[in-house]
């Protein structure tokens, strides 16, 4: 873990940087954001969505690029080990960079007068989970696949993603649906529903990183650097 944070020092020192002034500025140029949306928003996509795959592609897609991954199977630590501790890495990188945007950030700013809405505390909940999950999901596609391909998977389903919702919002309006939209949302926000879904999406993500790091551990030597 120490190897990959000294290895992507520079890097990481920018991303963070970017990560914590993107939504600043997303909120004090959208004047209308008032209940703080854009700026949840914001800090959910780059962060908890956009992180998972960056630290994927540096912490294992680089590693097979550069044939590391064979001088990491030389040492005596095991190979799921090693998975789970990038894993483990990328977790804690996202975690403490998601809570001080969605939580520190917006205090200090209203304490210089910048008005940064707080968010709910539910919803901040289900950012870490998110990309809990999607962390998870990073690291096993990136360990089982190529980098290319992996990039290009993660890629082709946030455009999906990206396509359902907005033919959703398009077309699926009326006050019924809106609703049922409200019954949803309502839902997400419920400490139960919350605490259950955590349970869940933990242990998800526990589940697809060890599948990943036991298909790690069968690699040949051949498989574990891309040409």
């Amino acid at each position: 873990m120490r190897k990959d944070f000294v290895q992507h020092a520079r890097p990481l020192a920018v991303f963070f940087v970017g990560a914590l002034a993107l939504p600043l500025a997303f909120s004090l140029l959208a004047r209308t954001d008032k209940d703080g949306a854009g700026y949840v928003g914001t800090v959910f996509g780059f962060l908890a969505i956009g992180a998972p795959m960056l630290f994927g592609q540096w912490f294992v897609g680089q590693e097979k690029t550069k044939g590391t991954f064979r001088l990491l199977r030389s040492l005596p630590i095991s190979g799921t080990g090693i998975i789970m501790t990038k894993f483990l890495g990328s977790t804690l990188l996202c975690l403490p960079l998601i809570n001080l945007a969605l939580l520190l950030e917006p205090l200090v700013c209203q304490v210089f007068g910048l008005r940064v809405p707080q968010p709910a505390a539910a919803l901040v909940v289900w950012t870490n989970l998110a990309a809990c999950f999607l962390v998870a999901i990073s690291i096993a596609l990136f360990t089982m696949l190529d980098a290319r391909m992996a990039t290009q998977v993660i890629l082709w389903s946030m455009c999906i993603l990206a396509l359902c919702t907005s033919l959703a919002g398009k077309y699926l309006q009326g006050p019924r649906v809106e609703a049922i939209a409200g019954r949803a949302v309502s839902s997400l926000l419920d400490l139960r529903v919350v605490a259950i879904s955590g349970i869940v999406l933990a242990g998800v993500a526990t589940a697809a990183a060890w599948v990943a790091a036991l298909l790690f551990e069968r690699k040949e030597w051949s498989q574990l650097e891309e040409g």
